[in-house]
């Protein structure tokens, strides 16, 4: 196409049942002059004034209440081309008042098949309209008419996407971690690290914003992952690490489970005196083994699970302040998720 001729208004309507039609419209306008590699029409005419249509508004235009419009610009020109109803708070009530009510008639009582169907609908018409979608667009910010012309083909296919999605229930929950420093003025960054295994970096370091930062990752691995969070300090401050986070990761068709720990008896107990772990498995229906460990030691052999509980004693425990928690693994991985009770602080006095 080499040229664009005078133009006259028409109209693409998206119609729902019942509904008055939504109208996209495009004001009467001429201009001459090639297009030379995306360049915009040089305006031999004066600027066409381009109006707004409220929703639900049978009328062919409408003005801003308040009178004022703003001119588009043509970037390869530099001279106004249209010149736009500038809408305020009037014009939205405005708006908002002519829009259909009533069953049938407002997009709030459409199902999500017929809402579908309109975003379909809106598909083919931009489809349709294509061509001339990438003129005004070009025109309007200087963009190749080439480029501009894959993007208007393609984007119907965005339409039908969305559209065939409006009645799917589907979607999964994207992990978000986020780490806390103090003070709040420190400056620096956050390395998360998955320490499960081999451990492995999650993404790159992430900069402290008012003390927080923040790291959304789709890559974790199905099973107990145990998140550290560790600050990359910048001058004047010192590095540091969190405790480790234990964050299941669920697979299609897992249940999830919880692992809670006991420690008998409470408070100090003197080296050599026999302390008691009992873990608890929800649900217990959940069959599996627990494993006990002191901070990533582990206490002992795999303790079967019997109606959600496992016991396991020890009078070996090490003097200092130990970190016992109880790791449960599932025999049938793919039913249930694996889980980690928090760590129990015990300390453990040294024999005189």
């Amino acid at each position: 196409m080499s040229s664009l001729g005078s133009r006259t208004v028409r109209r693409a309507e998206v119609n729902a049942p019942d509904l008055t039609p939504v109208t996209l419209e495009e004001r009467h306008f001429a201009c001459d002059g090639p297009f030379i590699r995306g360049r915009s029409p040089h305006v031999n005419q004066d600027v066409a004034a381009a109006r707004s249509v409220p929703h639900g508004d049978r009328r062919d235009a409408a003005d801003a209440a308040s009178g004022r419009t703003y001119d588009s610009v043509d970037p390869f020109t530099g001279q106004p081309w249209a010149r736009v109803p500038d809408a305020g708070p009037d014009d939205v009530d405005a708006s908002v008042a002519a829009a259909p009510r009533g069953p049938g008639r407002s997009l709030g009582s459409l199902t999500a098949t017929q809402r579908g169907k309109l975003l379909r609908r809106l598909g083919e018409l931009v489809a349709r309209e294509a061509s001339r979608l990438a003129e005004l667009e070009t025109r309007d910010n200087g963009k190749l008419l080439r480029e501009m012309a894959g993007q208007m083909a393609y984007l119907p296919e965005w339409f039908h996407y969305f559209g065939g999605l409006a009645d799917k229930v589907q979607g999964s929950v994207i992990p978000s971690l986020s780490a806390t420093v103090s003070p709040a003025g420190a400056v620096g960054s956050v390395r998360f690290t998955d320490t499960s295994g081999a451990g492995t970096i999650l993404g790159d370091p992430v900069a402290l914003s008012a003390g927080r930062a923040v790291l959304t990752t789709s890559t974790l691995p199905q099973g107990v992952r145990s998140i550290v969070a560790s600050f990359l300090p910048g001058n004047g401050f010192l590095a540091s690490d969190s405790s480790p986070l234990a964050y299941t990761v669920l697979g299609a068709n897992q249940v999830l489970t919880t692992t809670a720990l006991s420690v008998s008896p409470s408070g100090t107990v003197p080296q050599g005196a026999s302390v008691t772990m009992t873990a608890t498995v929800t649900p217990a229906t959940a069959s599996g083994s627990i494993t006990f460990v002191d901070g990533t030691a582990p206490l002992g052999q795999p303790v079967v699970v019997t109606n959600g509980m496992a016991t396991f004693s020890t009078a070996a425990l090490d003097p200092g302040g130990r970190s016992i928690a109880a790791q449960f693994a599932p025999d049938d991985p793919a039913a249930f998720s694996g889980s980690r009770s928090p760590a129990s602080g015990r300390p453990v006095c040294r024999s005189r």
